[in-house]
């Protein structure tokens, strides 16, 4: 999942580093524009439309970006995207809505790591991947390139859908502590969010959050891969 695979600095393969950047950003910004678009849209369907008018209705990725969760995500593989702006008291049943509103992004999430994945493994475009497939097909580079898109789209958006459901800020989880928060509670969910952010920072660049999550990417992986043989 890491840009660097490798501490060998000496023996770094710097082909396979600037392959794999060029493979991961628009993986990363289209799984975080569609994440961010769904809360949007559910949250407007549903009477809330702060996000648009905070110009945070819409699929451009540039415009959902964190500073410190876009570079996280690149390098260590495991990040995050602005927190989508709401307002509970626009909606129409407040409670509900905003649980939809919360759940709407991740869900988006893993029905695009479904829809790639089926592609990617039912058609055998793995075939042609570089990064999923020791013994890939050489073939026209814009093929090979797109295989390896589509693996790595897969990946990226089962990690966003994942780690989302971690109720740590700012992922999307820990927004329905506000639905139980009173003004008499508030400033400690505001320390909470402070000491989130660490949290957060701690678990990706220490490795933690790898070990937590691969073995459950991995797995969704399988799964998905052995859904694909269905439409063989």
């Amino acid at each position: 999942m890491s840009l660097f695979e490798s501490g060998d600095w000496v023996n770094f393969d710097w082909i396979i580093f600037l392959r794999r950047l060029i493979v991961r950003v628009p993986c990363i910004l289209f799984a975080l524009g569609f994440h961010e678009w769904a809360h949007a849209w559910i949250s407007i369907k549903t009477g809330d439309d702060t996000s648009k008018l905070l110009g945070r209705y819409t699929l451009n990725p540039i415009k959902h970006l964190d500073p410190i969760g876009f570079p996280l995500f690149l390098i260590y593989g495991f990040g995050w995207s602005r927190p989508f702006p709401i307002h509970i008291a626009r909606f129409s049943q407040k409670r509900r809505d905003f649980c939809l509103a919360v759940i709407t992004g991740p869900m988006m999430n893993l029905l695009l790591a479904l829809i790639s994945g089926l592609i990617f493994y039912g058609f055998r475009i793995n075939r042609f991947s570089f990064f999923f497939n020791p013994s890939a097909i050489e073939g026209n580079f814009l093929v090979m390139y797109f295989a390896d898109v589509l693996g790595h789209f897969v990946l990226v958006n089962l990690t966003v859908f994942f780690i989302n459901w971690l109720p740590i800020p700012p992922l999307d989880a820990s927004r329905l502590f506000m639905l139980f928060s009173t003004s008499r509670y508030m400033k400690w969910v505001i320390r909470f969010q402070v000491y989130g952010l660490l949290t957060l920072l701690v678990l990706v660049i220490s490795g933690i959050m790898k070990q937590m999550m691969d073995p459950v990417l991995q797995y969704f992986q399988e799964l998905i891969m052995q859904l694909s043989q269905l439409f063989r």
